[in-house]
């Protein structure tokens, strides 16, 4: 899987509006300060992050494999889809936890400043 390169012709790779390094490395801290989690948000970020690096091709939401260049339209498409998920009711909590996870891991991805995983990975109130 290939991933596309910054627009601005600067040649960095990039994976929605971040940098490449900048999503590895908010992995990297989401298994360090989540090791102890098992939570399904946690999960589904973890999911959410190595599908946007491109180490599984599968999307954690809608499934729906393919090859070729996670561009931030495609990143935004299965947010969207996660989005779409949390607004049926299910009596399933823990899905709801998965989906949550995956939204909030693209959502940074794709831009959003003001949305974190390490920060929730971080807090003691929230499991």
């Amino acid at each position: 899987m290939t991933l596309p390169e910054d627009m601005n012709g600067s040649g960095v790779t990039r994976v929605g509006a971040r940098p490449f390094v900048e999503v590895e490395r908010a992995l990297d801290e989401l298994v360090v300060n989540g090791a102890e989690r098992s939570s399904q948000f946690f999960i589904g970020a973890t999911a959410a992050y190595e599908w946007a690096l491109g180490r599984i091709e599968n999307p954690p939401v809608t499934g729906r494999g393919g090859r070729g260049a996670l561009d931030l339209p495609r990143l935004m498409s299965e947010l969207d889809a996660a989005a779409v998920l949390l607004e049926i009711p299910d009596d399933q909590p823990g899905s709801l936890d998965f989906v949550r996870g995956v939204r909030t891991a693209l959502a940074w991805v794709c831009g959003d400043d003001q949305v974190s995983v390490a920060g929730r990975a971080q807090s003691r109130d929230l499991t």
